[in-house]
């Protein structure tokens, strides 16, 4: 796949923002962004010359990456690898976008009775990290079985 310059941001900086904590001067870093892929990728790499952690840096943790003054995505951390060598410490962390909750959830196995669309779809979002919910139809009906599977 072919690359675009852009002398804009080819020099700036990248940055990784943790917890409000901004994490910097990486010797290493690759940034996916593909507008037909859902769930962008992103993984840097950078010494740690006093050999020192950072105890906020975890599995899970929201993320925000910039270039220069531009955010290009907001995700959370994948993965950790923290390696120490002759040479030094080295800390590198990878993750995805915050579209990737999309691609790994599937709906939930849900069978019940007697239950309304919103009560139904309420149920199987909700673990997703969805509050709010609208259902936009003139009425709505009690089905005597509904049942949801993976996918």
């Amino acid at each position: 796949m072919s690359t675009q310059n852009n002398p804009a941001t080819d020099k700036a900086a990248v940055s990784v923002i943790i917890n409000g904590k901004q994490h910097g001067d990486w010797s290493r870093y690759q940034i996916d962004s593909d507008f037909l892929i859902p769930a962008d990728a992103w993984s840097v790499s950078l010494g740690l010359p006093e050999g020192k952690f950072p105890a906020d840096v975890v599995r899970g943790a929201p993320v925000m990456v910039k270039v220069g003054d531009d955010t290009v995505l907001t995700g959370r951390i994948d993965g950790v690898q923290r390696a120490v060598a002759r040479g030094g410490v080295t800390l590198s962390l990878s993750g995805r976008d915050s579209a990737a909750v999309l691609v790994d959830c599937a709906a939930p196995i849900l069978t019940t009775r007697q239950m309304e669309l919103l009560d139904v779809v309420a149920q199987i979002v909700r673990p997703l990290g969805i509050t709010k919910i609208l259902i936009e139809s003139e009425g709505t009906i009690r089905s005597d079985k509904i049942s949801a599977e993976p996918g």
